[in-house]
């Protein structure tokens, strides 16, 4: 499968254990990006593999190395109240800046699969930490997505 960034909202803890599992699962390499240098020298220097937004970091920043590199992108939310709202903000700013989204997947909390769809989002589903099997699911709607990109 092509690399790919996880990325997620400020904070939200999700996304190191997801790409953890993912590489894991994957075999491939991960590449943890940090706050300590320029975004778009990180993104444009990558190698094949899985490429993480630091957590502590803010998806503004990021935002437009991530659209200039055209490397597609998998949101990453914590599961909870404050779910559908997070979704439609970070979706909203990775479509404006045109970054090629994956997808949106929910990490942890209770699945509501009716209000998901009533969002209109483009989630990818659900993922409870340490199931193997929801990770496997993910992997041909993953390549599905993949393929469906325009990553010119």
């Amino acid at each position: 499968m092509a690399p790919f960034v996880f990325c997620g909202a400020h904070g939200n803890g999700v996304v190191l254990p997801l790409a953890h599992a993912w590489a894991q699962q994957e075999q491939l390499a991960l590449q943890l990006l940090d706050n300590t240098a320029p975004p778009e020298a990180q993104l444009h220097g990558a190698a094949q593999g899985l490429l993480v937004v630091p957590a502590a970091a803010e998806l503004v920043d990021w935002v437009e190395a991530l659209a200039a590199c055209r490397l597609p992108t998998l949101l990453a939310l914590a599961g909870g109240e404050r779910l559908g709202a997070e979704a439609a903000l970070h979706q909203a700013l990775l479509s404006q800046r045109q970054v090629p989204l994956l997808g949106l997947l929910q990490v942890g909390g209770d699945w509501q699969p009716q209000q998901r769809r009533l969002e209109g989002l483009p989630w990818l589903g659900y993922w409870q930490p340490g199931d193997r099997e929801g990770l496997l699911a993910l992997r041909p709607l993953l390549g599905q997505r993949l393929r469906l990109l325009d990553l010119a």
